[in-house]
């Protein structure tokens, strides 16, 4: 049961994400040319936008496949919640990375 409420409390974190993903990549205005890494920045706006999605659907099979086959599926979908945090934040930390590192004049 708990399991259940965890993975669908999973796409919130994923909106969440990605919300933070598209507002941080609108940051980039600010960098002139040459100013920022655009594969940095690009890289931490997947990680926080599409990898929170990315490990809903693999959670979701695999909780499913869990509590089919009889077994906890719990841990599961906590470690899956807890990984989408931290994918989501991390992107999003590697943008703000790379635009407060900026080189200014």
């Amino acid at each position: 049961m708990i399991s259940i409420v965890i993975l669908a409390l999973l796409p919130v974190v994923a909106l969440g994400s990605s919300f933070f993903a598209i507002v941080s990549i609108m940051g980039s205005a600010v960098c002139g040319p040459g100013d920022c890494d655009t594969g940095v920045m690009n890289t931490g706006g997947f990680i926080a936008g599409f990898l929170p999605w990315l490990i809903f659907v693999a959670a979701s099979v695999i909780v499913i496949v869990a509590l089919v086959r009889g077994r906890r599926a719990f841990w599961y979908a906590i470690s899956a919640f807890v990984l989408a945090l931290v994918a989501g934040v991390g992107g999003v930390l590697l943008i703000f990375s790379e635009l407060l590192g900026r080189n200014t004049v």
